[in-house]
């Protein structure tokens, strides 16, 4: 009788440690597809926010050219200021604002909330510098 309660133990034990074992292999391959899951997602809101990014940029690129119609700017492409002339403005930023269309002191200085917006986030890492370093105000003074 206990040579027979031992062999049950013995094979109880084992039956546990397969179990164990299976457990451990299966909650891996869960996990691993849990994490696939998520990478999928991830991708997906990436691929989401570069559109919505694109999406922005045309439209202050659209809204940039459609003001310049407005204001007559035709000429504006042959007549370039210096914007590193305004305190927070180097080389690099000079060149992201050129290529948003912002040319000249005088379109600097007639940015409007929204457009300061939009142009904060085309041109980099400092989303509030327009603002904080007044840079239309100063586009002002350098135009008088």
């Amino acid at each position: 009788m206990v040579y027979i309660a031992g062999q049950i133990l013995v094979c109880l034990l084992i039956a546990a440690l397969f179990g164990f074992i299976i457990g451990w292999l299966l909650r891996g391959r869960l996990v691993k597809d849990r994490i696939d899951g998520r990478e999928k997602i991830w991708k997906i809101n990436i691929a989401t926010l570069e559109k919505e990014l694109e999406l922005a940029r045309s439209q202050l690129k659209t809204r940039l050219q459609t003001s310049d119609e407005i204001m007559g700017k035709s000429a504006i492409s042959e007549s370039r200021d210096d914007l590193t002339r305004i305190r927070g403005i180097g080389q690099y930023l000079q060149g992201r604002l050129n290529e948003c269309g912002i040319l000249t002191f005088k379109q600097l200085s007639q940015l409007d909330a929204n457009t300061i917006a939009q142009l904060s986030k085309e041109i980099g890492p400092f989303p509030d510098r327009i603002v904080r370093d007044q840079w239309v105000q100063q586009a002002r003074e350098l135009i008088k």
